[in-house]
């Protein structure tokens, strides 16, 4: 189980770059309009990192909050940076020149102890006209190939996904779902993005099975 745990911790860490990763075709074919000067600017939030007192992550940037119940830990800064490497060595040669390209910075990762029950969250920082343009379902179904291909160098098999919506504390949003096996155990990922001023979040939930992933998804809620 310990080990299968390491890799799955690797695993939401390859899956959120390439999210991020998604973002470089959409580059190329924005077209900036030019201000016309007459809209009232919008009130931007700042960005800021989440914050964990107890059981409570809360990232007021994003507007998410996750309530971790008994048996879960929260790693700390030097526990995701030895994730991030392992993810590095294991994943293959097209997840790193994801994570080359990729402006990401880590928020949180929580797990329920001796299972493979996770919350994986972090940010990249992407330009405005960018992310507008962005169709996170669309995209990701281009993103699938380099998933599946960076989960299999680390020994899942069958490998396969569904986007469709996920409901998240009330709110519809895009998902993608993948299932894979490893060692005869089976694996049910969801993820879904964010849009906030200037970034996008990435947010990956994994679990045994689709009713715990279901279960986890529950312990979101959106901060006013």
């Amino acid at each position: 189980m310990k080990k299968l745990i390491t890799l799955l911790m690797v695993a939401v860490l390859t899956l959120s770059f390439s999210a991020c990763g998604m973002l470089a075709d959409v580059a190329n074919d924005v077209e900036v309009a030019p201000s016309g000067g007459s809209e009232t600017p919008a009130i931007e939030k700042t960005f800021s990192l989440g914050t964990v007192e107890g059981s409570i992550y809360t990232n007021e940037f994003a507007g998410i909050r996750f309530t971790a119940p008994a048996g879960w830990t929260y790693a700390d800064e030097a526990k995701i940076k030895e994730m991030n490497q392992a993810t590095a060595e294991m994943a293959g040669e097209d997840y790193e020149e994801l994570m080359k390209e990729a402006q990401v910075i880590y928020d949180m990762f929580v797990a329920e102890d001796a299972t493979m029950n996770n919350v994986n969250i972090n940010f990249e920082k992407v330009d405005a006209a960018q992310l507008a343009a962005l169709d996170i379902a669309s995209n990701y179904e281009t993103l699938f190939s380099t998933i599946e291909s960076s989960f299999e160098n680390m020994g899942f098999t069958g490998v396969g996904y569904e986007i469709k919506k996920a409901t998240v504390a009330g709110r519809t949003l895009d998902a993608m779902y993948i299932t894979a096996d490893f060692e005869n155990i089976k694996m049910h990922q969801c993820s879904f993005s964010i849009k906030c001023n200037g970034y996008l979040a990435s947010v990956s939930v994994t679990s045994d099975s689709e009713a715990g992933l279901n279960n986890i998804l529950s312990y979101f809620s959106w901060v006013d």
